[in-house]
């Protein structure tokens, strides 16, 4: 089986309560924790998908890693460290305007529209990219279908 493969690198760096309430984002503790995305300018974070295309997310993206509530995070398999560049690009494409970035070549990435099932889609394979079981990545996307419905509609991460 083909897999895809992650290049590059960046950081999400979590909010704090003060920052969120600053941005407008309401703080619960029951919540899934706010991150943002900081890109690394010199080797960007790209995900080399099967389907020849690479994707890249946004830059100062604000996002939750992937909608799981923190009480799941508690178990191994929806580890936020180990899947946190397929999260990151995840929800990058459920904020509105529900855009990423694509390129055919590497050389230049322009934003594209998606849709909530290719995000999803797209999740589930940079999961098994990033060394997770497919029966990983299908519970992992199965959640984040399940809590993240209401997020794509409201952009409420």
């Amino acid at each position: 089986m083909k897999k895809g493969f992650w290049t590059g690198s960046g950081a999400s760096d979590p909010l704090s309560k003060k920052e969120c309430i600053a941005l407008g984002i309401p703080y619960k503790w029951w919540k899934p924790i706010q991150y943002i995305y900081h890109t690394d300018p010199a080797t960007p974070l790209t995900y080399h998908a099967v389907n020849g295309l690479m994707y890249r997310p946004l830059n100062n993206t604000i996002h939750n890693m992937g909608s799981i509530p923190r009480i799941l995070c508690l178990m191994p398999c929806f580890d936020k460290d180990r899947y946190a560049d397929g999260y990151t690009l995840h929800d990058c494409g459920y904020k509105k305007p529900h855009q990423i970035l694509a390129s055919t070549t590497g050389s230049t990435f322009v934003p594209i529209f998606v849709t909530q099932v290719f995000m999803d889609n797209l999740l589930e394979e940079s999961i098994v990219a990033s060394g997770g079981w497919k029966i990983t990545s299908l519970s992992i996307t199965h959640t984040v279908r399940l809590f993240g419905a209401y997020s794509w509609k409201t952009n409420k991460l």
